[in-house]
């Protein structure tokens, strides 16, 4: 099924890069099973009745598995042409038009299940019609080539800078490659980094990163959020998964299960900040975590999968110094008129978005949807998508062109922070100026336990409440329609 999917998407190509991208919804198809019987005959008559009987009863399985097989053609069929209504209204703009690029990091502590996950991302975004490229982990490169020539412990300072500072430039020379080849293909592509430039802060004591930072002239906006669409973290087996952990499938690890836990909390908090990050956890076998990432990776790229919930909380008197370590960001969001209200891509809103950190801008584009799609069985199923991706301050400006003249912009002051590994962002209202403040994680299940940091003075939680969404704050008073979908 998905082999034709991604042949709707690939000739498409150019049309999805446009802005807005349209992500694209799928329903599973239903499956069966069947069961048999045998006769046993104790006569000639008998065994003759027993015949006739199951020679009945394979014709009723045949006739069954034919119905089977219509119905999940019939559920092919209807996914295609999801596809296609989504592709008509999003036409693309012209010759000129360039295939999507996605960028997405995948990292975590030692024995966390990457390579697993990279080899079913791979094959799963190839059925849906991208070109993947994965770019390999410039450690196990440089190490098992002989680039680590005295235990880490017993480097200099001077040496350690050396060494990371050269690592750090063999992650970037090597994304920038497959990044440049990708461009060249003119095919919709994704680009998995295994790690990136943000780990190397894990490995290095504050002091030491800030002087590699101002050696080479790099910023930490630079290298965290404008490298990568996204950042899915697996957490290591050390974590949750203990009997699990192992080094022997990495000739450039040896970290202890301690080591591990230490080294997993550093990489983590290392990418604190970043706009779209992901923590996969051990709270289901190993199998059900890698089609976690999965699902994550299809949500980032626009292709099927559920949108995750986000639990939100009302927090009170929140002008407070944090006791953990967080990023701070100021943050403009504009609402854009809908392209899409009066065609069938369902209800929803797009804007567009500034982080602003030390000076350094961050724009990207998002849009949300509500689709309503009919399974095999006729009934209609809502489905949510989402799509995210980076763009440039040009397309930003132009983009501010088409806003909603009926919605103000948004403007909040971000705090993001990882605790129990949950990321947590903390948004306080500047403009409109209602002092309001909203604490805010995502979960795969609204029923899933989130556990509130416990300095943290919560109110009420507002899931779901859409008063308390951006996208009703940002309603001029002069209007009141009522918000469609919540974000």
């Amino acid at each position: 099924m998905f082999g034709r999917v991604g042949r709707i998407l690939h000739a498409s190509s150019r049309a999805l890069h446009q802005v807005p991208h349209r992500a694209i919804a799928s329903t599973p198809l239903r499956q069966g099973s069947r069961a048999s019987s045998a006769v046993c005959a104790l006569s000639v008559a008998g065994a003759a009745l027993g015949a006739f009987a199951a020679a009945a009863h394979f014709t009723a399985a045949a006739e069954e598995d034919a119905s089977r097989g219509q119905t999940a053609k019939d559920g092919e069929e209807a996914e295609r042409e999801r596809i296609r209504r989504v592709l008509r209204a999003n036409p693309g703009s012209g010759a000129n038009a360039k295939a999507p690029i996605y960028r997405i990091v995948l990292t975590g502590g030692p024995c966390a299940g990457k390579s697993t996950a990279l080899s079913q991302i791979s094959d799963r975004l190839k059925s849906l019609g991208f070109r993947v490229f994965v770019v390999p982990e410039a450690a196990t490169i440089v190490i098992t080539g002989g680039g680590l020539w005295k235990d880490a412990a017993h480097m200099t300072a001077d040496q350690a800078l050396a060494f990371e500072g050269n690592l750090m430039k063999t992650k970037m020379a090597l994304e920038d490659a497959f990044y440049g080849i990708a461009e060249a293909s003119g095919e919709p592509s994704v680009i998995i980094c295994d790690r990136g430039t943000m780990d190397t802060q894990a490995y290095l004591p504050a002091s030491s990163f800030e002087v590699l930072l101002d050696e080479y002239g790099w910023s930490v906006p630079n290298l965290r959020d404008k490298r990568y669409d996204a950042v899915i973290h697996m957490v290591t087996a050390a974590i949750g998964a203990e009997q699990y952990y192992t080094t022997e499938n990495n000739a450039a690890r040896s970290e202890t299960p301690e080591e591990s836990r230490v080294l997993d909390f550093k990489i983590l908090n290392a990418w604190v900040g970043h706009p779209s990050i992901f923590i996969i956890d051990n709270s289901t076998g190993l199998q059900q975590k890698i089609q976690r990432v999965v699902r994550q990776v299809c949500q980032v790229v626009g292709a099927p999968k559920p949108v995750n919930f986000k639990r939100k909380f009302v927090v009170k008197n929140p002008n407070f110094t944090l006791p953990v370590k967080h990023e701070t960001f100021e943050v403009e969001q504009t609402y854009l008129v809908d392209p899409n209200k009066n065609n069938k891509l369902g209800r929803g809103f797009t804007f567009v978005r500034r982080r602003t950190q030390n000076g350094v801008n961050h724009y990207s584009y998002s849009e949300t949807r509500d689709l309503v799609n009919a399974d095999v069985s006729g009934d209609e199923k809502p489905e949510k998508t989402v799509l995210e991706r980076q763009i440039s301050g040009r397309e930003y400006i132009a983009l501010l062109k088409q806003a909603d003249p009926k919605r103000m912009t948004v403007k909040k002051r971000v705090r993001c922070f990882v605790y129990q590994n949950h990321y947590f962002q903390l948004s306080s209202f500047v403009e409109p100026n209602n002092s309001l403040t909203v604490l805010e994680t995502e979960c795969a299940d609204l029923n899933a336990g989130v556990i509130l940091p416990s300095w943290l003075p919560v109110d009420l939680e507002v899931t779901n409440q859409k008063e308390f969404t951006s996208f009703k704050i940002a309603r001029k008073p002069s209007t009141s329609s009522p918000a469609t979908v919540a974000n």
